[in-house]
């Protein structure tokens, strides 16, 4: 695995190259999600990471598939290229920072129904939401909870202006963080020194005041991690969270026998914060929400079981870690890691070069289970 990921300044935008990968992939994050919704627009972010692209002329973007992605606190566009491509798509990028007027507003007329017919399809399946009205309930410092408010009727009231100026406000190359992966040259950081425009970074943008958190349809347990830079932890710590509460876990088998059904296990990380939490609704259950968590708790804390819940989760999340590290030689998972350190929802890329610690892992499993919050309580 590559080891040498250099922090530079290409013109006015904040760069993370790796250039000993042996394919180039290029990110770009603008420090943006759905928890900076305006109150009244929830959904802007995504209509936003439809209609950008869009808005780009195609003798720009040319063949480019850029997969773009919005989450808490950021979108990313992320695509693979040749290296003979790098030029041409740093270009491409470049427009994302700094879309013509005129087009994205058309993009965001045509956009719309997309991002709408998206929302419709996602509403009624297993967990949508859960995980976004508990991370508000539990962490409300981080805005998780926001996007809980999207919904296509609230999508098509998303304004072209209000597009413009979320862009204008959060997209200019000052706001943006770059990774590029692979055979990267000098030539190819001075190009980028001519497409991203200087200026001092801007800071990143405070949540909009959280609202009332509304009844949460669902019970479960989760447990809270503070800021990676307040909170400094293993790389292979996000793959033990994942294994406490994964699917076919013994906590999990633990709530269905008490007749739930699941709702979604996941783990939301952003820079204000991460939360791994698991999701059930009881089904011909006399108990209600709190009493169905806290009976799952003690369950998991007993000595009947908790052994078992440890000792599992550890050889999971060694297996996990180790998968991990072998895609790290892959360009595209070079390129995720960077994104997310620069992001501050990942490890620093050095430590994906630490071996994996069971003894360490098993006293970390054990602090987790202790750590874990019903909910509600």
């Amino acid at each position: 695995m590559t080891r040498t990921a250099q922090a530079v300044r290409v013109g006015g935008v904040r760069a993370v190259v790796l250039p000993e990968a042996p394919h180039v992939s290029i990110g770009l994050a603008v420090p943006v999600g759905f928890a900076l919704d305006p109150v009244g627009a929830p959904g802007l972010a995504h209509v936003c990471e439809h209609a950008v692209p869009a808005a780009v002329p195609h003798a720009v973007m040319g063949s480019f598939a850029i997969a773009a992605v919005t989450s808490c606190h950021h979108t990313t566009f992320v695509a693979d290229v040749m290296p003979e491509e790098v030029d041409a798509a740093l270009r491409a990028f470049a427009a994302l920072t700094r879309p013509d007027p005129a087009r994205l507003r058309r993009a965001v007329e045509r956009e719309r129904p997309v991002v709408a017919l998206e929302l419709s399809m996602t509403a009624g399946a297993a967990g949508h939401g859960v995980g976004a009205a508990v991370a508000e309930l539990l962490v409300p410092q981080t805005g998780l909870g926001r996007e809980l408010d999207a919904a296509p009727d609230t999508v098509r009231e998303v304004s072209p202006e209000g597009v413009l100026s979320h862009v204008e406000e959060h997209y200019g190359a000052r706001s943006a963080t770059l990774v590029l992966a692979g055979p990267v040259t000098g030539h190819h950081l001075d190009t980028g020194l001519e497409l991203f425009p200087g200026g001092p970074p801007r800071p990143e943008a405070d949540a909009p005041p959280a609202r009332a958190p509304g009844p949460v349809p669902a019970w479960g347990i989760a447990h809270t991690h503070g800021p990676r830079h307040a909170d400094p932890r293993p790389a292979w710590q996000d793959c033990l969270d994942e294994a406490l509460i994964r699917p076919g876990s013994p906590a999990d088998r633990l709530a269905r026998s008490m007749a739930a059904t699941p709702l979604g296990a996941m783990a939301l990380r952003c820079p204000r914060g991460d939360l791994v939490l698991s999701a059930y609704r009881g089904e011909g259950d006399a108990r209600n929400g709190a009493e169905a968590a806290a009976a799952l708790r003690d369950a998991l804390l007993s000595e009947e079981h908790r052994p078992k819940v440890v000792s599992t989760a550890v050889a999971a999340a060694a297996q996990g870690y180790a998968a991990r590290r072998s895609r790290m030689d892959l360009p595209w998972h070079v390129r995720d890691a960077l994104l997310a350190e620069a992001t501050g929802t990942g490890p620093r890329w050095e430590q994906w070069t630490e071996p994996y610690d069971p003894a360490l892992a098993t006293k970390t499993a054990e602090s987790l289970l202790d750590r874990m919050t019903p909910w509600p309580a």
